[in-house]
């Protein structure tokens, strides 16, 4: 119980005792009028100590809630570093291959480093080994509505024909690589 409210439910004790202790002939005071206030006091000092028991027992649940969270936030980064298995696809800036946009979904240039993603949110920062650091900037069709799918951006080589583009683009294929969420 807190030293504050425990001294003040002592001191009502102490100043009903001297009050009452003696007889006073201008204020006579009976043993039931002492009871009474007695038990309005203990009344008092029992619902002090639910009140802090109660509020003891919410702040450790607040805490067990907390750590809990943390710890769910923590296995799962851990769980992040250690690695997803990314399954990309690969896609060209032309606007003919990007619903006739020159840019992201996100209104970003198409630049070698933006990935497509319709599950990871806008700015997401992903490593993807033997490839480097991503960001989703852009989203693509219904088969990247899974968190392992990625279409990654491939820039155009200087000179390079819009055909030559495409098919080299179309050559890297699927692949599965390891990476893992940055932020």
């Amino acid at each position: 119980m807190n030293k504050y409210i425990m001294g003040l439910v002592i001191g009502k004790l102490i100043f009903w005792g001297v009050l009452f202790g003696g007889n006073s002939s201008s204020f006579p005071i009976t043993n039931e009028y002492k009871n009474v206030r007695y038990e309005k006091i203990m009344k008092e000092y029992k619902n002090i100590q639910l009140e802090e028991r109660r509020k003891e027992e919410e702040r450790k649940k607040d805490e067990l809630l907390k750590k809990k969270k943390l710890e769910e936030e923590r296995r799962k980064k851990e769980k992040e570093k250690k690695g997803i298995v990314f399954e990309l696809t690969f896609y060209t800036s032309l606007p003919s291959e990007n619903g006739g946009y020159a840019t992201t979904s996100t209104g970003s240039p198409l630049k070698y480093g933006v990935v497509a993603s319709n599950v990871r949110a806008p700015n997401t920062k992903i490593y993807l080994e033997g490839y480097g650091n991503f960001t989703v900037l852009d989203t693509g069709g219904s088969e990247f509505n899974s968190s392992h799918r990625l279409d990654v951006l491939i820039e155009r080589k200087a000179g390079e024909s819009d055909e030559d583009y495409i098919r080299r683009v179309q050559k890297m294929g699927r692949k599965k690589v390891r990476g893992y969420i940055k932020n």
